[in-house]
């Protein structure tokens, strides 16, 4: 085989699987814009929490307890189930904890205009302790949460009591390579209503939050204040 054959079925191949990942990023988006909550405050049926608002835009939380304040921000795709499946009914036995999406994940909004990054979460935690009526806090961060709560305690320390990062790393699973290829990643999470489990997470490791929280020697503490 020439070489201009074999440059002809690469280029072949690589048009082909374009046109594939454009075939399916184009119906997920279609399916995924059909899941999109309403522009109201309204979140879908079997979905736990409120909707409250910094601005125009909406954050979903989840609440449980009362007594000095605990928020908590899942890692990189996460959302609120993270922690209602393993440690928010416990620490609200003693405490008011919120769990929140962050922007683009989970149930609160995605805008296009937004500059994603640690800033622009840290900037939500602040705003939904406004909205949320809190002035000070401790924050619990799990993976890329862990980032933001540190960042979010650099940013507005005078909001903080503490703030954890559980198991918090530069690496990226696996798993997530797919969901970051263009038309992979759509199709994978038009597949669910509600994404209750990750497909590279099982019941028993959804729960590891629980068993890391529980061996304060895994997470990273930063005092930001006196403890609450």
């Amino acid at each position: 085989m020439t070489l201009h054959k074999v440059l002809a079925a690469a280029i072949g191949g690589i048009l082909l699987i374009s046109l594939a990942l454009s075939v399916l990023y184009l119906t997920a988006i279609h399916r995924i814009a059909s899941l999109e909550t309403e522009a109201g405050d309204r979140l879908p049926p079997n979905v736990p929490g409120r909707f409250v608002r910094i601005g125009r835009h909406r954050v979903h939380v989840v609440e449980r307890g009362e007594g000095a304040a605990i928020l908590l921000v899942p890692g990189t795709g996460g959302t609120t189930l993270d922690w209602e499946t393993s440690v928010l009914d416990d620490l609200g036995q003693d405490h008011r904890v919120v769990a929140l999406d962050l922007y683009g994940m989970g149930f609160s909004d995605r805008d296009d205009t937004f500059a994603y990054g640690v800033s622009l979460w840290a900037d939500q935690l602040a705003g939904t302790l406004d909205a949320l009526g809190l002035d000070r806090v401790s924050v619990i961060g799990q993976s890329l949460g862990g980032a933001i709560a540190l960042v979010f305690a650099g940013r507005y320390p005078s909001r903080v009591n503490r703030a954890v990062s559980v198991d918090s790393g530069p690496w990226m699973p696996a798993f997530m390579l797919l969901m970051v290829t263009p038309g992979i990643g759509e199709t994978i999470l038009s597949q669910s209503d509600y994404w209750p489990e990750r497909p590279d997470q099982p019941g028993a490791v959804r729960r590891a939050p629980a068993r890391r929280l529980s061996h304060p020697r895994n997470a990273t503490e930063s005092p930001a204040g006196d403890p609450g």
